[in-house]
């Protein structure tokens, strides 16, 4: 079985050097641990961001944040999707702070008033033009202004997200970032006195700077990956996570034979083939477009060949001391994405969720996670 080997050491660094980058203490900092952690496991690797001085975390959804709760997460979490009136009740048992990302949620936050005991955190849209309140409304639309007015009490953070912060081009954050402190002015001139204030995803937190008065909401650099993966992260950064496969098979083949389906690729000379077991129902992606390399016993070896369902095939020469049974790792995530023109977030998404993991720290395995078969 495929494993996930996740770094913890690597992980509460990560966190260290993008405070540095940011001037921020750990204690301004909103993990986002949504989706398991982006695939690396939510409870585990939120308990280490705990222990390592994180008071904040932010995930999806309300179920996410029950199961932080039960699993020994104590600090402040909020919830960034759209949380229907069915689970306001657990919401409040379970302390979780909610977002407010639609104008359908505000008549229902009055319905609920006196109900339940919630805090709620603001999203002002100020471009992304997924969910939140439009930012020109409340320069403009006195109605929408006035009937959130009605909510002071219970918001006590506001937040925004940037569409294109890892871009070189800054102007789109500028633009996002002025719209955004325009719109805490006109709050705060209505009455709102905000605990919480966030915008900075990765991208932010290495590209732009980040205004003293707010905390930060990394993810992905958490976890060691670049917001672009074809972007210097300018940050010591490194990946947090290892793939580890094994050898199923070696078989000789001849200068001019083809490899796996479609045979678009052909020996150039006669060589060693080690089929390995990982394929794209194990979340490698199927989709390379150019020599990508794996490493076995310390040195690297291209992938040759289509991806298959549960394999890959690895051009391993003339090799003698590489055997059937030997550990293969899939290492350099983003170099991997690049690849397959697509990002770290989702391959570590799709590994994580189909594979085995392993924790370590002080070069120790100090946990283990089994995947669900079925």
């Amino acid at each position: 079985m495929n494993e996930m080997e996740v770094d913890l050491d690597r992980i509460k660094k990560n966190l260290l050097e993008i405070c540095k980058r940011a001037r921020k203490n750990v204690e301004q900092v909103i993990a986002v641990v949504k989706d398991n952690s982006y695939g690396l496991g939510a409870k585990v690797v939120s308990k280490t961001l705990q222990d390592a001085g994180v008071v904040w975390f932010a995930v999806a959804r309300v179920d996410e944040a029950v199961f932080l709760r039960e699993n020994g997460i104590t600090g402040d979490i909020l919830v960034l999707g759209n949380t229907g009136e069915n689970f306001f009740n657990i919401a409040a048992q379970y302390k979780i702070t909610l977002s407010l990302v639609d104008y359908t949620q505000i008549s229902v936050i009055k319905r609920n008033y006196g109900t339940y005991n919630l805090r709620w955190h603001l999203n002002v849209d100020t471009g992304m033009r997924r969910d939140g309140i439009m930012c020109e409304d409340l320069f403009s639309d006195s109605k929408i202004l006035q009937s959130i007015k009605e909510l002071i009490p219970v918001i006590s953070g506001v937040y925004t997200h940037y569409h294109s912060s890892d871009n070189e081009n800054r102007n789109s954050v500028f633009l996002q970032q002025n719209k955004f402190k325009n719109a805490i002015s006109v709050l705060r001139h209505a009455g709102f006195n905000f605990n919480t204030i966030h915008s900075s995803n990765s991208g932010a937190c290495v590209y732009s700077t980040v205004a003293e008065n707010e905390f930060i909401r990394p993810g992905i650099l958490l976890y060691g990956c670049r917001p672009d993966p074809l972007r210097d992260p300018e940050i010591k950064v490194g990946e947090a996570v290892k793939i580890i496969s094994k050898i199923s098979g070696i078989r000789e083949i001849k200068k001019g034979e083809g490899v796996s389906y479609g045979h678009i690729w052909t020996a150039p000379r006669d060589t060693k083939i080690a089929t390995v077991s990982i394929g794209y129902a194990d979340g490698f992606p199927r989709a390379i477009t150019k020599t990508a390399f794996v490493e076995i016993k310390g040195e690297k070896y291209p992938i040759v060949g289509r991806v298959t369902m549960d394999y890959i095939m690895v051009d391993i020469g003339n090799k003698t001391h590489i055997c059937v049974g030997d550990d293969v790792y899939i290492i350099g995530i983003d170099e991997l994405a690049i690849n397959a023109k697509t990002i770290g977030y989702e391959l570590l998404c799709k590994f994580g969720g189909l594979m085995n993991h392993k924790y370590i720290s002080g070069k120790q395995v100090i946990s283990t996670q089994k995947r669900e078969l079925f």
